[in-house]
This record gives C-alpha cells, structure tokens and sequence, in this order.
C-alpha cells in the first residue's frame, strides 16, 4: 500500500480516536467490522443478506474478507466479488469493464433478494417524486 494511502487511514483513524489508535479497543464502533466477528448478542434478529466488492489493489481488501468470513461464520449470505487489479471505489468508473461487471452482480443480487417485496411510496407523500419526473427537471 502506498505511504499516503497509509498516512491518510492513519488520519482518519486519529480524527476519530485521537493520537492514541491503541484506544479502539475499547470502542467497538471505532470498527464496526468487529461486532460482526463476536457471538450476536442473545435474542438479536437474524442479519439480510450482504453484497461485497472489492479490488485486489483496495486497501480494504483484508477487512472485506474478513467481514465475509465473518458473516458466514453467522451463517449469513455474504455475496463476495473481488476483483483483480481494481482500485477502491473501482465501481464509478463505468467505462471500466469490471465495473460494469460488479453492477451486474449488484443488480442481480438485489433482483435476487428484494423481487416482490419493495413497497411503491405513495404518491401524496409530500416528498415523493417519480423517477421519470426527476429526471424531466
């Protein structure tokens, strides 16, 4: 990983936990992929399904596999893609193939898992807008 990419988690890290990193321990928001590695507390409901994508060249790839370990150690769906080569983010770059790829699968998995049960907002609800008039402003 490159010495900026470093020096830029280790910023973020510090803005929320101050100089000391070694306090986030004690903290477990401070990673939220932690709570899903410990036993669910008794009489939590059962986790949806999950989507994950990640490149190979994304800093995050470690924590991403981890959390799908950790998500089928809980028996939960976790629908992993990495992606070789690809960047953090890698997805907005539409005029790359593997993000073209990786909305596939996203579109899939939620056509999968949410078919038939998304409820249409009603119209009269002050802040309803259709889709077609959001695009016609």
């Amino acid at each position: 990983m490159a010495s900026w990419i470093k020096g830029e988690i280790r910023g973020t890290a510090y803005s929320y936990l101050g100089r000391r990193l070694g306090r986030a321990l004690q903290f477990p928001l401070a990673s939220p992929l932690r709570l899903f590695e410990a036993p669910p507390p008794e009489g939590s409901r059962p986790l949806p399904p999950f989507f994950t994508t990640v490149g190979t060249a994304d800093p995050l790839l470690p924590d991403t596999i981890r959390l799908a370990d950790a998500l089928r150690a809980r028996d939960v769906e976790c629908d992993l893609h990495v992606f070789r080569g690809e960047i953090h983010a890698f997805n907005v770059l539409l005029w790359r193939a593997a993000a073209r790829e990786q909305w596939g699968h996203l579109f899939g998995f939620l056509d999968d898992h949410m078919r038939g049960r998304v409820v249409q907002a009603p119209v009269d609800t002050p802040h309803y807008v259709p889709l077609a008039e959001t695009f016609a402003e």
